[in-house]
């Protein structure tokens, strides 16, 4: 017997937990988040085995799966919380939720002892850094060298290969370090990628937005997308800037123009993201002032005349969102970007930027 429990706005999902707890599942993992950090498996809970999870690849388009008898979290109060029940899924649309569902042709996951619920998302990653986890594990944020923090060694030598002394306002830097190459190859790139996609699929983090900032070269810019592609994973591939060694032969062609399908972000919109309906997306990084130094348009508008969600870093910066609000250029309608790290913005800020923020 199936028991569906009241509609998640009367009890919370602590509640819910708890309740299904009574199956000897879900309240077991409240309860022993002690022994799994310990690296023991509560009783009742269990990971998919190769067997629930054989042929789960191909189309998701023209699959029928059914996920059986487990703990349903749907997150929706039109559709409830389930102690036990089944879920299936008709290509790219959850089709039914229900107690028991009969579905002949359906390939079929056993979900007994296991939680079935929608996955996460985040807003906001630099997948190419996978392979670089836990480098500086002492390190600090912010800081030039020779402190060994995030800018220091992962921006400045694990991304860009060199090391600029602070120049003053609005003139570059002396170098003093340079590895005379990105350290990254293009297959670096593509396996960061895929450690990145699939680690976070088996943490139940189905979604992300990827803020690429290692577009080197059309190469490289190619090859973490193919990782995304080849990963299977619903991701905006948020297209951003990389270091431009174009001095030294290597090409370089970020962020690319308008009206101009050979380079940048109108080359990978040609080649990869023909559709919104597809996993992998296409997002642009640009800001809303000159798309490049002389353009007479934003880069708001570059990434919008080629279709992309627009993601933007806004570290401490508040006042480069409030003259791009003032920009009669980059429109009313703000529905399509996202602003990444705004939490140093003061209310007075927002204010200025009023209903257009999202």
């Amino acid at each position: 017997m199936s028991t569906k429990f009241p509609a998640p706005s009367d009890p919370s999902r602590r509640d819910f937990l708890v309740k299904a707890g009574t199956a000897g599942l879900a309240g077991t993992a409240i309860a022993g988040l002690t022994t799994i950090a310990s690296g023991q498996v509560p009783a009742g809970l269990r990971s998919a085995t190769p067997r629930d999870v054989q042929n789960l690849t191909g189309d998701g388009r023209r699959r029928r799966i059914l996920l059986r008898g487990g703990v349903v979290l749907s997150l929706d109060p039109r559709v409830g919380d389930f102690e036990k029940a089944d879920v299936l899924i008709d290509g790219k649309t959850i089709a039914q939720v229900a107690p028991t569902i009969a579905a002949g042709d359906a390939e079929v996951v056993d979900c007994a002892g296991t939680i079935v619920m929608p996955g996460f998302i985040t807003t906001h990653n630099h997948q190419y850094e996978s392979l670089q986890r836990a480098i500086i594990p002492d390190g600090l944020l912010a800081g030039a060298w020779p402190m060994e923090t995030y800018g220091s060694v992962v921006q400045n030598i694990w991304t860009a290969g060199r090391i600029v002394e602070a120049g003053a306002r609005g003139t570059p830097g002396r170098v003093i370090w340079d590895l005379g190459r990105v350290p990254y190859d293009p297959e670096d790139l593509y396996i960061a990628q895929l450690i990145a996609n699939l680690g976070q699929i088996s943490e139940g983090v189905t979604c992300g937005t990827d803020t690429s900032q290692a577009n080197h070269s059309p190469a490289h810019t190619d090859a973490m997308i193919k990782g995304m592609i080849d990963s299977g994973r619903r991701v905006l591939f948020d297209y951003s800037n990389g270091t431009n060694r174009s001095d030294e032969g290597v090409p370089f062609e970020f962020p690319g123009a308008m009206n101009d399908t050979t380079k940048g972000i109108g080359r990978i919109a040609k080649t990869y993201f023909s559709s919104k309906d597809q996993l992998v997306t296409l997002g642009f990084a640009g800001g809303g002032g000159p798309a490049f130094q002389g353009a007479n348009y934003t880069g708001w508008q570059l990434g919008r005349s080629f279709g992309a969600f627009i993601n933007n870093h806004s570290v401490g910066n508040p006042m480069g969102i409030v003259t791009s609000a003032a920009d009669q250029r980059n429109g009313n309608d703000w529905s399509d970007i996202t602003f990444v790290h705004a939490t140093r913005w003061q209310d007075n800020s927002v204010g200025q930027i009023g209903a257009r923020s999202t």
